[in-house]
Order: structure tokens, then C-alpha cells, then sequence
């Protein structure tokens, strides 16, 4: 067994193009399987001319991709149907599908890329990416024990029945028409739409949402700690209204040791609160000064987000973006809704023309909730403690002051 880091996009560096060039040349490997976060058009033509050559001399293609966050294009689920002997979409309402995997295998012999590398132009060849490259011998126990954990996590997830959906022209149609699962459009895009919509916002939730398409996980799943409300001010060195975070049964997740160490809070204006009477809800909070000492167009992706594991993005209008997904215990007027997953948006271009506005908060399926219940005017404290655990607080006044 041999592994290889393996860089883009510099001189000598070695990208997706290469490894699907390696594959497609040598005739001992007969399948490959591709498992991607996203897919666009411009990606898979990038790499088609490879794709054909390893199915004109018989191997075949398993793909599974995600369409988290809208970073998928519809012409990328079309593209990659086309090129893919078994094509499949991998949804987990709540969760982010993340991966990216190729693996290529023969009798004897597999090619194994893991690494950072999206289906996309950008994760073909243009984009920093990085991984491990990995040549096994079948023939040897470790490394075809190695192959057969690869494998079997590709059949785990195509088993997944109503998460892992067989794509094919009815459900493309479906997923292009359905409101619930936003996918970008490479036409519009190309065609100098200067419209500032967000390809990895949520779907329009000023609609009636569309019928769910995909359904539960058949698998568990490990458990995550489940912070539950605590008496207030009850842990020392939190600010006065803080509310510690405490797992069902278990020790609790904000430790004595632990304390407040970053707050910031915002009055909710109906549009954050998503309570907009007469036009569509953005689904998000504007990250703002909000009154307090911050460079509001650096301070959250720099400092009170800066550890939360960004990727690289952009917008509909082709602005460079930054997003991280967090998890957040929620707790509103005093009642704990347990964790959530939000996602925090950077956009620098928007400096230019509005410093306030550089970040953004996603809602993503919390919106639902804040749909149905009504919490203009009150405040939204965002807080991360000591040990990196962030919580929203939603009440009457802010969760204690502020602090940088």
C-alpha cells in the first residue's frame, strides 16, 4: 500500500484530472465510484472526455451526490446522469452530505483519491484542494480490508433508501420545481445575471414549501450531546442571564471551567425574525454592529466564528463567499430546543456597498420554527463559551453583555 498527498492548483501539483486519467488508462480497473458534496455541469465536462474512455472500455460508474446548501446545479444532476452508469442523490434534511471520494478498483488492484475535491470546475482543477492518494494491492489482507471499508461505505449510503434517491430525469424535474431543495442554475449564471442571490441560501420560504422528497435515515446515527436548559445564571463567571448547556442524563456540556467568552446580541427586526407580511423571508439574520464596538465587516468571520471550519464558495452573481456550519443549542424564552445546525456566511464584496451587512446568519430548517412563532423585538444573543460550544439565546433582553 502506498499513499501519496496529492495539491492543487499549482505547476506541479496533481488534480482530478490526473487521477481520472490514471484510471481511465489502466484497463485492470473496472469500477469507479464517485462520492461528491456538489456537482455542476462545468465540472463533469472537465473530466468527460476521462469518464467516456472508462466506460467505452467497460468499466462503470457509481456517483452518489449532495445537494447541501444549493451548491449543486441542476445541469450538474443532468451531466452527471449522462456520464454515470448509476447516478444517485444523497439528502439528509438537517444534516450536510460533505464527502468527496474516488475510488477506482479492480480484481486486484483499487486507486483511491480522498481529499477536498468537489465534482465542480473549481474542485477539478481551479480551486485549492488537497488530498490523499491512495494505491492498494487486493492481493495483500490490510489494504483490500482498506478497499472493502471504502466500499462498503458507498453501498451504506446508496442503501439508504429514502435518503439516497436513484436520479433520473422525474426526479430532476422534481427537485427543480420543489422550493425545499434549492439547486443553482449554470445558464442564468452564464448569462451575466447580476442578481445577488445566494446559491447556497435555503430554499424561497415565502412559498408554500414543496412536498418533502426525501425521507428518514434507516441507520443510526452517533449521538450528539443535547444541551438542555439549566438554571440561569447558575454557572459562575457566565454574564447575568447566560443560560448553561447541559446533555440529558450526562455531565453537563458547559462545564464549571466553562464560561461565556464571546456574546454578541441583536434586537430582531421582523425581516430576521422571518414575520415579513407582505414580501418573502430572507431565512437569515444580518450579522451587524448591532451598537456594539466591532468592525461588523470582519469581527464574525475573524473573530467570533473564525474557528468554525469555513469552505469556499460564491454567489449566484459570481462574488466570492465563505460559509461555516455550526451546531447551536437553541433556547427560546427560557425553553431549549436542542442543537441545530445554522450556517454563518461571509461575503466580503458586500463591503462595498454596505459594511453592516459582510455576514450573514442562515436559518436553514430553524426558519421553519421562527415562521410559526412570532419573536420580533425580542433579542437574539449569539454566545460561545470556552470550551467552543456556541448557543442562541432568544428572549425578552439580551443573555448578559456584551463581550468581544
Amino acid at each position: 500500500m502506498s499513499h501519496r498527498f496529492v495539491a492543487q492548483p499549482h505547476d506541479a501539483g496533481f488534480d482530478l484530472r490526473d487521477f481520472l486519467e490514471l484510471v481511465a488508462a489502466d484497463a485492470a480497473l473496472s469500477q469507479l465510484d464517485i462520492v461528491v458534496a456538489w456537482v455542476k455541469r462545468t465540472g463533469v465536462r472537465a473530466v468527460y472526455d476521462n469518464l467516456a474512455r472508462f466506460l467505452e472500455r467497460g468499466g462503470t460508474i457509481r456517483a452518489v451526490v449532495g445537494i447541501s446548501q444549493g451548491g449543486t446545479s441542476l445541469q450538474g444532476l443532468q451531466a452527471i446522469t449522462e456520464v454515470a452508469t448509476d447516478a444517485y442523490v444523497f439528502h439528509h434534511p438537517g444534516r450536510t452530505f460533505h464527502p468527496k471520494l474516488f475510488a477506482a478498483s479492480g480484481s486486484n488492484t483499487a486507486l483511491i483519491l480522498v481529499g477536498s475535491h468537489n465534482l465542480t470546475l473549481g474542485g477539478v482543477q481551479d480551486n485549492y484542494e488537497a488530498g490523499v492518494l491512495s494505491t492498494l494491492d487486493l492481493m495483500v489482507d490490510d489494504e483490500r480490508a482498506f478497499s472493502i471499508a471504502v466500499h462498503d461505505y458507498v453501498d451504506r449510503l446508496v442503501d439508504d433508501k429514502e435518503l439516497c434517491l436513484r436520479l433520473d430525469e422525474a426526479l430532476i424535474e422534481s427537485l427543480a420545481r420543489n422550493d425545499r431543495y434549492p439547486l443553482a442554475d449554470e445558464d442564468e449564471s452564464r448569462g451575466g445575471s447580476t442578481s445577488e442571490q445566494d446559491p447556497t441560501a435555503e430554499a424561497d420560504p415565502g412559498l408554500p414549501p414543496g412536498a418533502r422528497i426525501f425521507g428518514t435515515t434507516r441507520f443510526q446515527m452517533r449521538s450528539r450531546k443535547k444541551p438542555i436548559r439549566a438554571d440561569r445564571g447558575a454557572t459562575p463567571g457566565i454574564g447575568e442571564g447566560a443560560t448553561p448547556a447541559e446533555a440529558d442524563g450526562l455531565e453537563s456540556a458547559a462545564a464549571p471551567e466553562d464560561r461565556v467568552v464571546r456574546r454578541w446580541f441583536k434586537r430582531l427586526p421582523r425581516a430576521d425574525a422571518q414575520q415579513l407580511p407582505t414580501s418573502s423571508p430572507s431565512n437569515t439574520m444580518t450579522l451587524v454592529k448591532a451598537g456594539h464596538d466591532i468592525d461588523a465587516s470582519t469581527y464574525f468571520r475573524e473573530v467570533f466564528f473564525a474557528d468554525a471550519g469555513w469552505h469556499a464558495s460564491e454567489t449566484a452573481g459570481g462574488q466570492l463567499r465563505e460559509i461555516a456550519s455550526v451546531d447551536v443549542a437553541v433556547t427560546v424564552d427560557e425553553e431549549n430546543l436542542g442543537l441545530h445546525t445554522f450556517d454563518v456566511r461571509y461575503t466580503p464584496g458586500y463591503d462595498s456597498d454596505q459594511a453592516n451587512r459582510t455576514s450573514e446568519f442562515a436559518w436553514r430548517e430553524f426558519g421553519e420554527y421562527l415562521r410559526q412563532h412570532d419573536n420580533t423585538d425580542k433579542y437574539a444573543s449569539l454566545e460561545r463559551t470556552s470550551a467552543g460550544i456556541y448557543r442562541l439565546l432568544i428572549a425578552d433582553n439580551p443573555a448578559g453583555p456584551f463581550l468581544y
